[in-house]
């Protein structure tokens, strides 16, 4: 019996979203003793859930004092909650298990800038202008502040005029430096700089109204006239809002309407994750793969613990069929959310397609532990052994889903399909048919059933469901072979050259399409076109069988 399964569902529709919509150093999750509190926690504080997150997290660093990423990201959480006293804690225990780490360094400076103790902000925010490539975020600009309060408006002026040239403008950098001018008495440039502060703060107000009237027009579903206000927000300059239209666009379904803003975005900023990665999102919903890999590999390098970076990376390489990379990227993302449900599916069926069986085995193993109500993860499990060449440990995969899931016809149907690999036809038979009672439209069962009632010489029934696999999917090659197979039996000859050459239109490399054509035509008496057939016929199964001998287990290269 031949017969492809149905695949686990590839994330489907892809949802465009912000992550972070400012430039601040990011969540660092890293494994411990008290991973699951850590991942939690962090998984709150992605989601602005930061009370929780801070519940979260204190355990974490309770039950793992030596882990600098529960110290860091309790002080983030505590820092969106305004706890500044507490946070400065927190993010001076994760500076003391990671001295060199920047972005503990960052939040102490802002903290002492905040408490006034200028001196303390200098020396930690000059370490990182100093060292930190690429930056971390806005150091510049908060040493340039710290410069100004302590009364030293040259080095103000030095480090503003640097931060000046970081994409993108900001009017609050353009403020400080008229203010460090304006203290030096340089009045000229004072000016200049306060009139450049006050353009870009009109032109982020002019994109914020326009923002504003472009959601109302997609709610009334005036999308000519979104699509004009969302053109002349393109000619402004905020990024911020540039990728906000992106994600707007993206979600009321034009996608292509969401390239133009988001691509200036990355133009502006390139070093800003979210536009990368929403940007990168929207290349997928167009099939436009390769862009999309070259943006979440910048993602990537920008936010290295992303688990949406690395999941949706990995459904890119699939696209791609880079096995190995593809491999890589969902096993990053399962190490970093083990409970997420969808991503073992996914790497399971690129260990499948590399022929990796004992990884998607073992994989599929632990996925099932720790979601033992997923039924796709068993179905692929039953699907690895099988490709493994272990029928036995197939079946009783089979059976317990059978078990576990009876409402599900694909249990009926994996169960039917291992009974009848064993030969035990009589046995596979009422589970066919209770796939189909479960659900009446389903292809392969109905090929599968179509089969055994061949095999049993009920010809006229095997052809009925034949029929019914190819009406509900009528790409499925074995359902035309059977159908071929079927008409034979009924010496229905004209009819086989008919449903086979449309069929080999379908799938010209398929063997057993030609074997049915070139028997039609020896029962129509064309010898000549026979012999062409069978000829045909054994090239490609010799090709076939060379397929085969390359399918079969490999070592997965450590």
């Amino acid at each position: 019996m031949i017969c492809r399964r149905r695949a686990a569902n590839t994330i489907g529709h892809l949802v465009l979203l912000v992550c972070w919509l400012h430039l601040v150093p990011k969540a660092l999750p890293q494994a411990s003793i008290s991973e699951k509190h850590l991942r939690q926690g962090v998984a709150y504080l992605e989601q602005e859930k930061y009370e929780r997150a801070v519940q979260e997290l204190q355990k974490a660093a309770q039950l793992s004092p030596q882990s600098y990423a529960s110290h860091y990201n309790l002080g983030l959480a505590l820092w969106n909650l305004r706890k500044l006293d507490a946070a400065f804690n927190a993010f001076q225990r994760a500076h003391r298990l990671q001295p060199k780490e920047a972005n503990s360094r960052y939040y102490l400076g802002r903290i002492y800038l905040a408490r006034g103790d200028h001196t303390s902000a200098i020396r930690l925010l000059e370490s990182l202008v100093q060292n930190s490539d690429p930056r971390i975020a806005d150091e510049h600009y908060q040493l340039g502040l710290a410069y100004l309060k302590a009364g030293n408006p040259e080095a103000a002026v030095e480090v503003l005029r640097q931060a000046s040239h970081f994409p993108p403008q900001d009017a609050n950098v353009y403020q400080a430096l008229a203010r460090a001018f304006q203290t030096l008495g340089k009045s000229e440039e004072a000016e200049k700089a306060f009139a450049l502060s006050s353009r870009l703060r009109s032109e982020d107000l002019e994109a914020s109204q326009l923002l504003h009237l472009c959601r109302q027009q997609l709610e009334a579903r005036d999308l000519g006239k979104a699509i004009e206000t969302g053109q002349r927000l393109c000619r402004l300059s905020s990024v911020e809002h540039l990728v906000e239209l992106g994600v707007l666009f993206g979600q009321s379904g034009l996608v292509e309407e969401a390239l133009e803003p988001l691509q200036k975005a990355v133009s502006l900023d390139p070093n800003r994750f979210e536009a990368r990665f929403n940007l990168a999102y929207a290349l997928v919903n167009l099939q436009r793969h390769q862009e999309s890999e070259e943006h979440l590999l910048e993602a990537m390098r920008l936010k290295p613990q992303s688990f949406e970076v690395h999941s949706l990376l990995g459904v890119v390489r699939s696209h791609l069929k880079k096995n190995l990379p593809a491999i890589e990227s969902f096993r990053k993302a399962v190490e970093l959310q083990p409970n997420d449900s969808r991503i073992p599916s996914l790497l399971a069926l690129q260990y499948l397609e590399g022929s990796y069986y004992e990884e998607a085995i073992q994989s599929l193993s632990k996925a099932i532990k720790r979601n033992p109500a997923d039924p796709t993860l068993r179905f692929l499990l039953i699907q690895a052994h099988h490709k493994n060449q272990d029928s036995v440990k197939a079946l009783e995969q089979a059976k317990l889903a059978a078990k576990q899931f009876p409402e599900l016809a694909r249990a009926h149907y994996e169960l039917g399909f291992q009974l009848a690999s064993f030969g035990r036809f009589e046995e596979s038979k009422p589970e066919f048919e209770r796939a189909l009672r479960l659900d009446p439209a389903y292809p392969e069962a109905h090929y599968s059933l179509g089969d055994l009632l061949l095999k049993q010489g009920h010809n006229g029934l095997a052809l009925e469901h034949f029929q019914k696999a190819l009406a509900g999917n009528p790409a499925l090659i074995e359902a035309h072979v059977g159908l071929g197979k079927a008409l034979l039996a009924l010496q229905r000859h004209a009819d086989v050259v008919r449903e086979m050459e449309k069929a080999i239109a379908l799938e010209p490399s398929e063997p057993q399409l030609r074997y049915n054509l070139a028997q039609a035509y020896r029962g129509l008496g064309q010898t000549e076109k026979t012999q062409l057939e069978l000829k045909t016929f054994n090239r490609l199964n010799q090709e076939r069988m060379k397929q085969k001998d390359r399918e079969v287990p490999r070592k997965f290269p450590r």
